[in-house]
């Protein structure tokens, strides 16, 4: 980002500022620090957020080791289970299980059956409206 001039002495920058080159490092220096001083508040902020999702979803013992993505979709499954007590779709006394089930995976055929499927279905639609 620094262009030098090794004639004068100064360094531009790449806002086209002119600085000498005995400052450039130190403000490169400072730039970054300031820049990771940033980022670990980020990263503290958001390892934070997840502990305390971590927390709220029942039935998930303590000493389990969760990852981020682990973590969104227990929470994803969990206020989908809450939904449905609220519709009268879930019977409040059976407990949220904190699994996530293996997705089936299915054939290249059976992905292009589905589409097709879902194609017509929205066609049908269509022509209803």
């Amino acid at each position: 980002a620094y262009g030098y001039d090794s004639y004068n002495g100064y360094v531009t920058t790449s806002t086209n500022h002119l600085i000498s080159t005995s400052q450039a490092p130190v403000r490169v220096v400072k730039r970054r620090n300031t820049a990771n001083k940033k980022e670990r508040r980020r990263t503290l902020s958001i390892n934070t957020a997840f502990s305390s999702l971590r927390n709220r979803i029942p039935n998930v013992p303590s000493d389990t080791k969760m990852s981020k993505i682990k973590t969104l979709k227990l929470a994803i499954l969990y206020i989908e289970y809450l939904g449905k007590i609220l519709d009268g779709g879930q019977d409040p006394s059976n407990e949220f299980k904190a699994e996530l089930k293996p997705l089936s995976r299915r054939s290249h055929s059976e992905r292009k059956a589905l589409q097709k499927n879902e194609l017509q279905v929205i066609k049908k639609n269509i022509h209803k409206i």
